[in-house]
């Protein structure tokens, strides 16, 4: 939702955002188009910044293991490519657990005898792994970078594409110069400058050996990548991998292990694979072991040695070690060995990523609604000059982290910021274009910075990022609006029509929003409501009770007329409350040994009515019996004065000035929300969901949905509505147990099939009746359930405090 009006803020809040690759994720199955699908994504990411760092999932029979999924979640990809006919479940489960930008499956229109039928159609451009030379730069004697390359007539050869890559494009010839490995002649070659030409691999091999300086396109898209880190205590970590195989796993693992690499300290060459072809070429042996001497790979327990492990997943021990014995017929220093364990190339553990966001590199003040910003370019692209100016063509990934405008913090002074639930119908309120939400709950979109025309590229122009900032209602609004737009080819194409048109807030609900308004806070009302002393001084003023009705539900009552308490009473309550918690940890074989500890809380409960007093959640005055009439007036210190009228007759009467003692009387409203209206459960349950987020809480009060806009009598009411720490939650909230009939869960289940929450809660304070069986048809009905009640907790102990 984007408005051209500009709104002024009443305080200002920020943005932090940095750039970083698209990550990219392909799906594959076990197939006879296996090895055609793997050049065609190699290929694909060699070319792409940070392409190398591209993660591939095996799929089998339409399904995607469980450990996969997870390595998934952790590596939080934006574009899901698929080549395997993946079941309705398992895309569900991946966009919930992954929720990408695209996923889409390939599509192509070419035949399958075409060379390029496999390569990805992902219909956006990316930052190009070419971008990184000007960064590598000159040499001190003012020569060009030279790139490795390969051109191909007849059969590749997978050995250079799958380690080193190749270029797409023809070079500018003040760009780099290139090495070539052209293994038959022909008159057809691409144009490159200073072109170097090698026949075989291990011809090409004892070159680099010596020219340390040349680079390839492995090297480029694996450089300055910001990439998570995982966890490098994986066996694959402990060496260069040689993997040696033809095979469908020989050829993943190859890809995948490179993943298991600190990219802090990253080596050029964390792994190899090698065709089984290549075991009998002694000229390629030749030249392998020619690289290897030429590379100290410093591992951990290498002790100084050029540490290699070979691998294989389809080839016997003993082929191996006769490779072994081939490379240390050249170099028998070299410390190689066998590891014929095969483990899967996946993290045995991934590192905990901060729960909550820590910051992003870049951040700006904002003050006005929508703001645009430009981001910050890649660092790379600083060293981009003209005439390469074209290098900075492509897209590449912006995240964004926004603070809410509504600070629901409990810290003080500390932001708020937006951790959203992965629901792509919410991206549209914040900003436009391909936008999805990260692991953290931040958002993050496809960014392009010039804009381009079909005619010419204007680079004087850039792209803005237009942010706006929605109010909580109008958030949730959307989710049970559930209007979603997805790209045409994507595989979560469904139609999407409007489950809600219309929210409001409940009369409950605005019993919620007053007590809130009156402490300020949610928090505050929270622990208020959950001090057992504080609670029952309410009860005590209401003259709350509660009675069963014929259907055997609990139903609460207050009296007509609310009382008044004293200071002394007070005091005395809270002295005998304190009194009764001892005793209760005496008995349960605890004790308390704090002789200060009543005076303490004394001292805390004065400060403590005075905070409430000033907020008016009590009001402090005195009583006076008119002479005249009989009526009993009350004066608070607001309307005090020497003199006071009788309510009834008039009748003035001159302040005493001996007996004079304060009283308190509660709010009235305060008292009508939390036990009339039944609010206290609904206040509570917000409350504790609050306490127990890591980081991030907002929430709406109970809410009537409505189909149409027109309608006059709402669909449905929904008591718990919230986000916590970027999880979607609903539910319903009873002061009685026995309050959840079928209809009411039936409801509840409706709500949940349409809006598709992560958990449902019922909640309640007193425990008359047992819902497991309401709790069970939710759990069938596929949804995690929770139940919250205040049983065991502060709600009903006396400790040594109040609040504050």
């Amino acid at each position: 939702m984007m408005h051209e009006q500009i709104e002024p803020l009443d305080r200002q809040i920020t943005v932090q955002h940095q750039v970083r690759p698209i990550r990219f994720a392909y799906i594959v199955e076990n197939n006879d188009k296996a090895d055609v699908i793997f050049d065609a994504i190699f290929k694909d990411s060699y070319r792409r910044w940070g392409g190398r760092r591209t993660l591939i999932v095996p799929a089998t029979q339409g399904i995607v293991e469980e450990q996969y999924i997870k390595w998934l979640e952790w590596y939080d990809p934006d574009v899901l490519y698929n080549y395997a006919e993946l079941n309705e479940a398992t895309v569900e489960a991946l966009n919930k657990v992954v929720f990408p930008t695209l996923f889409s499956r390939h599509h192509t229109c070419r035949k399958e005898d075409d060379q390029h039928w496999a390569m990805p159609e992902y219909k956006i451009s990316t930052a190009s792994s070419l971008s990184m030379i000007p960064l590598v730069g000159r040499s001190e004697s003012g020569n060009l970078p030279c790139i490795m390359d390969a051109y191909f007539i007849d059969e590749e050869d997978r050995f250079f594409l799958d380690n080193f890559g190749e270029i797409d494009c023809n070079n500018r010839g003040d760009l780099f110069t290139t090495i070539t490995l052209k293994p038959k002649e022909s008159n057809v070659k691409k144009q490159f400058q200073g072109e170097l030409e090698f026949r075989t691999c291990g011809e090409l091999l004892e070159h680099i050996s010596q020219k340390r300086s040349v680079m390839c396109l492995s090297q480029l898209s694996g450089k300055d990548t910001s990439i998570y880190r995982t966890s490098y205590n994986h066996t694959f970590s402990n060496g260069l991998n040689l993997i040696i195989g033809n095979s469908f796993e020989d050829r993943l693992y190859f890809w995948n292990s490179r993943h298991l690499v600190d990219e802090s300290n990253m080596l050029d060459f964390p792994a190899m694979r090698i065709p089984v072809d290549k075991l009998s070429d002694e000229p390629f042996i030749k030249g392998l072991v020619e690289f290897l001497k030429s590379w100290y790979y410093m591992f951990p327990g290498a002790q100084g040695q050029t540490h290699v492990v070979v691998r294989s997943y389809s080839l016997k021990k003993q082929v191996l070690e006769d490779f072994i014995a081939r490379l240390k017929a050249y170099a028998n220093w070299l410390h190689i060995y066998v590891d014929d364990k095969r483990p899967l190339p996946i993290p045995q553990k991934f590192d905990e990523r901060p729960y909550h966001f820590q910051g992003y590199p870049h951040s700006d003040r904002v003050n006005e609604s929508p703001f645009r910003i430009i981001p910050k370019e890649p660092k790379h692209f600083h060293y981009i000059q003209p005439p390469h100016t074209y290098l900075k063509e492509g897209s590449y990934a912006v995240d964004i982290a926004i603070e809410r405008y509504n600070n629901h913090s409990r810290t003080i002074n500390k932001p708020h910021w937006w951790q959203l639930p992965k629901r792509q119908e919410i991206l549209r309120l914040f900003l436009s274009g391909h936008t999805r939400v990260t692991h953290q709950g931040t958002l993050s979109v496809i960014y392009s910075r010039f804009k381009d025309s079909m005619l010419r590229r204007d680079y004087s122009q850039e792209h803005v990022i237009q942010l706006t900032f929605p109010e909580d209602k109008t958030f949730f609004a959307i989710i049970f609006r559930n209007e979603k737009s997805y790209d045409k080819n994507d595989l979560r194409t469904e139609e999407s029509y409007p489950y809600y048109s219309d929210t409001a807030t409940s009369s409950k609900g605005r019993g919620l929003q007053a007590i809130v308004h009156t402490f300020g806070e949610l928090s505050p009302a929270y622990e208020f409501i959950d001090n057992r002393f504080w609670r029952e001084a309410v009860e005590d003023m209401l003259a709350f009770k509660k009675t069963v009705n014929a259907d055997g539900v609990t139903e609460t009552q207050i009296g007509e007329h609310p009382k008044t308490k004293t200071y002394e009473e007070f005091k005395q309550q809270r002295n005998k409350s304190f009194n009764a918690f001892k005793k209760a940890a005496a008995q349960q074989g605890q004790g308390f040994h704090d002789k200060g500890a009543q005076q303490d809380i004394i001292r805390d409960f004065e400060s403590t009515l005075k905070e409430l007093v000033a907020c008016y959640v009590f009001f402090q005055g005195y009583s006076w019996t008119c002479r005249n009439c009989g009526n009993q007036n009350w004066v608070t210190v607001h309307a005090f004065d020497l003199v006071s009228k009788c309510e009834i007759c008039e009748h003035e009467r001159q302040i005493d000035v001996k007996n004079l003692a304060w009283e308190f009387r509660l709010n009235q409203r305060i008292g009508n929300a939390l036990y009339k209206e039944s609010v206290i459960s609904e206040l509570w349950t917000l409350g504790k969901l609050q306490d127990e987020a890591r980081e991030s809480f907002y929430y709406i009060p109970q809410s009537e949905l409505y189909r149409n806009h027109e309608d006059k009598e709402c669909d449905k009411e929904i008591d718990i509505v919230c986000i916590q720490d970027g999880n979607y939650i609903i539910g319903e909230s009873k002061y009685s147990a026995s309050g959840f009939n079928d209809g009411v869960i039936e409801k509840l289940i409706d709500l949940a099939k349409e809006t598709k929450p992560d958990s449902v809660i019922l909640s309640y304070i007193n425990e008359d009746s047992d819902i497991s069986a309401q709790a069970k048809k939710i759990c069938d009905a596929g949804f995690k359930i929770r139940i919250l009640n205040p049983t065991n907790t502060r709600f009903n102990d006396y400790g040594p405090w109040s609040y504050v």
